[in-house]
């Protein structure tokens, strides 16, 4: 097959370049590859000196294709004449740039659009579309072999972007002001900004750091190579973040904000902060200071980078466009089914048996969501664009549910059946023995609970061929009830980093009516026994009697025997008005980051608490007993702090971390980069 990679653009910058790149990864794999452009210019210049057909204007694309041949539109003009092919056997991609997701008003593109390639993961996106997640690729061998080329005046930072509005030069001037290391800021690039920057350097007194480069630079990599720092503010403008790739590849460590996916991008290679001067002045001090930390952060970088070459790059997609074409011919390729008993998907094994599904579906794997009824786990599956599939599932032998499960799996070629909770599993096994080409059955075991003899059968018979723990210290329940160990794999549970994330808690304050400088603790959990709601109340009224700023909330489906002896507690030592019942809530996310730390007291049954990955994401420290999976997330003295089964302790650790906000903030900074 042929790719057309059309752009409308005619120089090697923004979009032209990165057709440029995808193009030259196609032909590295070997694939006959043509770029469409909008006339002569340094784009066509630079194919033709790769090798790469280059031809113009765009209109000539739709007479020169033919069947079977993949056409990939980088903007919304190519997007438009690419549909000119609607009726031939002619695969369409559409390359989405932006930062920000396809909106609604894309969903009427879909139906004539096979595959949307995005350069970050996203959280929503029009029901219909095809989406797969490929960062933007980089050419790493130049970048890899680089040498510095240039000595700057004591440390430096630099940051690559035109000097346009936008872009947050103007904010790393002021950050440069803050930063009390000796430094250079070099700004490389052209535009309208350079004077105005000039005069606010000036007006701060640091005009002796600040240095321009304005004119072409020979050896680019070169120049990467001499930075100690690089600054990059600027996802929006352009979201396949290129210069960040580069600087990896290059061994700079990148300082980058917290936006898109940035932290997704850049991994151990970089730090991702809040929008801000001051905190970029402060982590890029910090880092400035301690070579050997960003010595490890370049190597990290590197590997990182190797990674996302756009060889790497252009075999993904074709990888995703296998999964299309067979797809649309129906032959048989991996198919997966995620089925779980369950009617709700909004917290523990029902979040996550989603997410997987999503995550799955954005990588191009073909999955289909199963759950029982109509309740939020149907909703939540048709928001994330995965097909679903409503069961009863009302008991270990309901033929119904079992009868039914057959058809999803004959209907949709299921070749895989990963099942989550008991009764899930049960069905599952019925149901793959009626279908003759019986799919692989993958069960999840995501609590610590002790394996009984009336569940235990179930993951040792042959049929289920691999089980998923979501911890080691569950592989070690199960391989301890008698499963082979071979086939018990742990696969830690995920958190979204982009929904959960520091940064939204002032205005939960607000509107819970706490006082923005009152020091909160949060207890996250539904009232079950092992959680210790009651345990907790008590340890927590006698430190809040004496500390009259503290203040505690409680998240989770509530019962009413456990909610009265909590209240009996705090009324008992006057502290009832500063404890907040929350209750339920779907918006888990900013209730989190409002805490300045949270607490998790269970006595078992865990496997790897989502509340806990949930809050080291939102940068809040946890306090935690040391059950289950706890110990792998709760690191002590380094994410958070790990309590004695009884919890005493706590209001002791409690006392120290309230009267220290920076080691609060040094603790959730380390709980968020691991995470």
């Amino acid at each position: 097959m042929r790719f057309w990679v059309v752009v409308n653009n005619f120089r090697t910058t923004g979009a032209g370049a990165s057709a440029l790149l995808l193009a030259t990864g196609l032909k590295e794999l070997g694939c006959p590859v043509t770029m469409v452009m909008e006339g002569d210019g340094s784009l066509a210049r630079a194919a033709s000196a790769r090798g790469i057909e280059a031809i113009w204007p765009l209109w000539r694309m739709p007479l020169l294709v033919r069947e079977g041949d993949v056409v990939v539109a980088h903007r919304s003009l190519d997007h438009l004449l690419s549909l000119l092919t609607l009726g031939m056997d002619v695969t369409r991609v559409r390359i989405w740039s932006s930062s920000i997701p396809p909106k609604a008003s894309f969903k009427p593109f879909c139906p004539f659009t096979h595959l949307v390639v995005l350069p970050f993961h996203h959280k929503v996106s029009p029901s219909g579309c095809r989406m797969v997640a490929i960062p933007g690729g980089v050419e790493t061998t130049p970048f890899l072999t680089a040498a510095p080329t240039r000595k700057w005046q004591g440390h430096s930072i630099g940051m690559v972007a035109r000097l346009k509005e936008g872009r947050g030069h103007r904010m790393m001037v002021k950050a440069s002001g803050l930063i009390p290391v000796e430094h250079t800021l070099v700004l490389a690039g052209d535009g309208e900004l350079a004077g105005p920057l000039r005069e606010r350097a000036g007006s701060m007194g640091i005009l002796h750091r600040l240095k321009m480069i304005r004119e072409r630079v020979e050896d680019y990599p070169g120049l990467l190579a001499s930075f100690d720092l690089l600054v990059y503010l600027s996802p929006g403008s352009d979201a396949t973040c290129r210069t960040v790739m580069e600087a990896m590849a290059a061994g700079v460590p990148v300082l980058t904000v917290d936006e898109a996916g940035l932290p997704e991008l850049v991994g151990r290679g970089g730090i991702a902060v809040a929008k801000g001067p001051e905190e970029i002045a402060r982590i890029s001090g910090r880092l400035l200071v301690n070579p050997a930390l960003c010595a490890r952060m370049g190597l990290w970088g590197r590997e990182r980078a190797k990674g996302l070459s756009v060889k790497n790059r252009a075999r993904r997609l074709l990888d995703a466009l296998k999964w299309i074409r067979s797809d649309s011919k129906g032959s048989d390729t991996l198919s997966v089914l995620q089925l779980i008993s369950r009617k709700g998907c909004d917290s523990g094994g029902g979040l996550q048996a989603l997410q997987l599904a999503r995550g799955l579906w954005s990588r191009g794997i073909r999955v289909v969501f199963g759950a029982r009824g109509n309740g939020s786990c149907r909703r939540r599956s048709e928001e994330a664009g995965v097909p679903f599939a409503s069961l009863p599932m009302r008991g270990e032998w309901d033929l119904g549910s079992v009868f039914s499960l057959v058809r999803i799996l004959k209907g949709h070629k299921i070749t895989l059946l990963h099942v989550h909770k008991g009764l899930a599993h049960s069905l599952g096994l019925v149901a793959g023995w009626l279908v003759p080409d019986s799919p692989g059955v993958v069960a999840n075991r995501g609590v610590s609970f002790e394996l009984e003899p009336w569940n235990l059968w179930r993951y040792r018979l042959p049929s289920t061929g691999a089980v998923v723990a979501v911890s080691h210290a569950v592989r070690e329940v199960v391989v301890k009830a008698g499963v082979s160990p071979e086939k018990v794999k742990v696969v830690a549970g995920s958190v979204d980093l982009q929904r959960f994330s520091p940064g939204k808690g002032a205005e939960m304050r607000g509107e819970l009516g706490i006082p923005q400088d009152a020091f909160l603790t949060g207890f996250v959990a539904a009232m079950r026994p092992w959680k210790n709601h009651v345990r907790f109340a008590g340890l927590m009224a006698p430190f809040m009697k004496e500390n009259p700023a503290v203040h505690c909330l409680f998240a989770g489906g509530e019962k009413p025997k456990v909610l009265r002896a909590m209240k009996r507690v705090a009324e008992e030592h006057g502290v009832l008005q500063r404890f907040h019942f929350l209750g339920y809530r779907e918006d888990i996310d900013r209730v989190i980051a409002a805490c300045d730390l949270t607490v998790n007291l269970s006595t078992g049954g865990e496997g790897m608490p989502g509340v806990v990955r949930e809050s080291l994401a939102c940068q809040v420290p946890v306090l935690a007993t040391p059950v289950a999976g706890n110990p792998e997330l709760v690191l002590h003295g380094h994410t958070g702090v790990l309590l004695p089964l009884s919890g005493q302790g706590l209001p002791d650790h409690l006392q120290i971390l309230k009267t220290s906000p920076r080691v609060r903030l040094l603790i959730g900074k380390k709980g968020r980069l691991f995470m």
